[in-house]
């Protein structure tokens, strides 16, 4: 301690201890969408179309349910980027790729493009129900 400093090491600690408990913490970044996680989901829609999946799986109309699912986007052997599927499963023989939207951007858009360029497959977007 510096000369003819009275702070004394308990007053130090104390003053530490209280800046810390008053700081604030970490900004919660608002979601762009106003989207809110639950359950380990983007959204409460996202989360809901999932049940409404494992419904149909336990009726037998649908199998193989999966989530988030990557697929690589290459064109001409470079990678160009990831686009990653919120379900995949199969439906009268049919292999589905379904993405839950509230609204569609244009990154999506571009995605969805090279998903059928690269493996010719067309995703089937579920969309939000409006309450």
């Amino acid at each position: 301690m510096e000369p003819g400093n009275t702070n004394t090491l308990r007053d130090i600690a104390a003053k530490a201890a209280w800046d810390k408990a008053m700081k604030p913490g970490p900004r919660k970044k608002k979601s762009k969408f106003r989207n809110v996680r639950v359950d380990g989901f983007d959204s409460k829609g996202e989360r809901d179309r999932y049940r409404e999946l494992e419904l149909l799986l336990a009726a037998g109309v649908i199998s193989g349910l999966e989530r988030q699912k990557e697929f690589k986007l290459e064109v001409n052997g470079v990678l160009i980027c990831k686009y990653r599927a919120d379900y995949i499963y199969v439906e009268g023989g049919d292999s589905i790729v379904e993405d839950f939207k509230g609204r569609l951007t244009r990154e999506y858009i571009i995605k969805k493009r090279l998903m059928k360029a690269c493996h010719g497959i067309d995703i089937r977007e579920s969309k939000a129900k409006r309450r």
